[in-house]
């Protein structure tokens, strides 16, 4: 009987090694969350990792050409039409088209969800990756807007053909 005990530990303790082997070298996370805009309002996690059906199905971003570039990305968490006022969801808007940081009045953000409807300056897009069309726009962000503190915010969203989604 003590013998089956020890088996059936070392069995279970191999089954466990494996598994957080297997996770250690596993699929990235970026890979298993997709494209999503995640972040705290007051300390609330939101995550919204839908687009618009009208125009993506998931979180997406564009850069728009006018007098100056900027970029502007956008998620929602769940499936939304463009076509009308759009319920719950998050734009970020930020004065460039490449890897940087942008602070303040370089940034745009729009939220809304459940009653809440704001809009303002972040304190602090940064861009660690901007690819062309097809692959991805990453980075994190921060900020209060009216009184909303937006902290944690990370985003990863499909990068789409300039002036996709226009403001």
């Amino acid at each position: 009987m003590k013998t089956l005990k020890l088996m059936i530990t070392a069995v279970c303790v191999s089954v466990l090694a494996l598994f957080l082997l297997g996770a250690e070298c596993g699929v990235p996370v970026e890979t298993v969350l997709g494209y999503y805009i995640m972040f705290k309002a007051d300390d609330v996690q939101k995550y919204f990792d839908k687009g618009l059906t009208n125009y993506e199905s998931e979180p997406f971003g564009n850069p728009v050409t006018s007098a100056e570039d900027y970029t502007v990305f956008f998620a929602t968490p769940d499936e939304e039409t463009g076509d009308e006022a759009v319920e719950n969801g998050i734009a970020i808007m930020f004065d460039g088209t490449t890897i940087g940081t942008y602070t303040n009045t370089e940034t745009i953000v729009q939220y809304t969800e459940d009653g809440i409807d704001v809009s303002g300056n972040a304190d602090t897009v940064s861009v660690t990756k901007y690819d062309d069309e097809g692959g991805v726009i990453e980075g994190t962000f921060s900020g209060t807007i009216e009184g909303v503190v937006i902290t944690e915010g990370q985003f990863r969203v499909k990068r789409v053909a300039k002036d996709t989604l226009l403001p």
